[in-house]
């Protein structure tokens, strides 16, 4: 499927096509399981068959949309992980879309945070400290954790009130 806009209209893939999807699953790790259909594949394994697809197209701009939505921690590390090593190793401008802040900020240049417009635009580190992000983001106050009578508890806002 990834060769199709590059065919034109009424052609079919050759093999030079079919060989650019073989390398493109390879590249992804997923040669071994080309004969699985798409459904039977777990959410890690789905996510690379796409970023292979994406890849046989022989793309310079990757857009992801959150990409490791339903992902297990370890299948988004490997996820990351790929997608880093792809824009080194191909050049790509990769813009990802993501709810996933801390671990996005871990893998990027520049993050700019959305909330019907740019609300914050820089490195990692500056928008994840910027008050934009709270009010974007409409945090609650901060909390106590700790159990009831403990020395080092905070008093709570009830308890406040009561003094």
């Amino acid at each position: 499927m990834g060769r199709y806009g590059r065919l034109g209209l009424f052609h079919r893939p050759g093999a030079a096509d079919r060989r650019q999807a073989t390398d493109a699953l390879l590249r992804v790790g997923m040669a071994d399981q080309a004969r699985r259909r798409f459904s039977d594949l777990s959410g890690g394994q789905q996510q690379r068959v796409l970023i292979a697809r994406a890849l046989a197209g022989e793309p310079r701009l990757l857009l992801l949309d959150e990409p490791t939505a339903g992902l297990d921690p370890a299948a988004r590390a490997h996820f990351y992980t790929l997608v880093c090593d792809l824009q080194s190793d191909r050049g790509l401008t990769v813009l990802c879309a993501s709810h996933d802040l801390e671990v996005v900020a871990e893998h990027v240049d520049t993050i700019v945070l959305l909330d019907h417009s740019v609300r914050a635009q820089g490195p990692p580190r500056q928008v994840l400290a910027s008050p934009a992000l709270t009010s974007a983001y409409a945090f609650p106050t901060p909390h106590d954790h700790a159990p009831p009578g403990t020395e080092d508890a905070a008093p709570t806002r009830s308890q406040q009130g009561s003094r």
